[in-house]
Formats: structure tokens, sequence, C-alpha cells
């Protein structure tokens, strides 16, 4: 599971972590400190890895979403943009996730068999609106795509 927040909240994340841990972005191979000389992060679409020094190992990797104007913006195509609450939804337990349809957007570009097999288990579980979306989608984006859309 990847754990992400907007772009534009990266200063707040700075100013909770303070001193405790160290935040370092990280675009197309190139990577820096997030300090006060560079406070800006590279990208939208970039990630933020973090560490509690220079020596320690990295504790965690936190891709970063798009947003335009507080809406959830696909890092993939700048056009697609939702509210959050329309691009995600909140498990029981608190927990926001992006919504499935999305996800297998995400994954229909990458032709490997763990997204295949995501696409298998989750297909049958889509409504039939978002299966149809997704279906539009992914001929629209990908569509040399070998899901099979039943």
């Amino acid at each position: 599971m990847d754990v992400s927040i907007f772009a534009c909240d990266v200063p707040v994340l700075r100013a909770h972590v303070g001193e405790r841990w160290h935040l370092w972005n990280l675009a197309g191979g190139d990577m820096r400190p997030l300090t006060n000389k560079h406070p800006d992060v590279f990208g939208p679409a970039s990630q933020v890895w973090v560490r509690e020094h220079g020596d320690a190992p990295w504790v965690i990797d936190l891709p970063l979403t798009p947003d335009t104007n507080g809406l959830w913006t696909s890092k993939y195509f700048p056009e697609h943009t939702a509210r959050l609450e329309d691009a995600t939804w909140v498990a029981g337990d608190g927990v926001r996730y992006l919504r499935p349809e999305l996800v297998l957007l995400f994954k229909a570009r990458l032709h490997r068999s763990k997204d295949r097999h995501d696409f298998d288990r989750a297909w049958p579980l889509l409504s039939t609106a978002k299966q149809d979306w997704l279906r539009e989608t992914v001929r629209r984006f990908y569509p040399d795509c070998s899901w099979k859309f039943v």
C-alpha cells in the first residue's frame, strides 16, 4: 500500500515533523533534502522519502499526489480532477483509500502480472457504471492494454 499526500501539503508535513525527521524529495533520479534552502518539491508528482538522519535507513516513501485548486488530480492525466471525496473512500478504520477504478487505471499502463491479477479480482466488484468508466478510459489512454473487459 502506498501512503500519499497532496503535494501542496508538503509544507505542513515539514512543519509537523520538524527536526525529528529528514525529508528528501525524489523525482526523475534527482534527489535533494527538503530544507529551508530548498523548501519546494521538484514537482507535484514526485516523492518524499523520510529518514531520521543522513546515515539512517529510509522509513517511508510518500508518493505525492498533485492537486488542482484543492481537487485530487491524476498524476498521469492532469485533466482528470475530482473532489477528494469522489476520488477516495474512507474505510471503517478511518483510513482514506483511492477508489479501486482509479487504482486500476494507474495499473493498466504497466502490463505487469500482479496488476492483471488485481484487475481480475477487483473488476467483478465494481458497479456497472464504474466498469463502463474504466473500460472507456483504459481504451482511450491505453489502447494496447491486454485486459479483457467483459
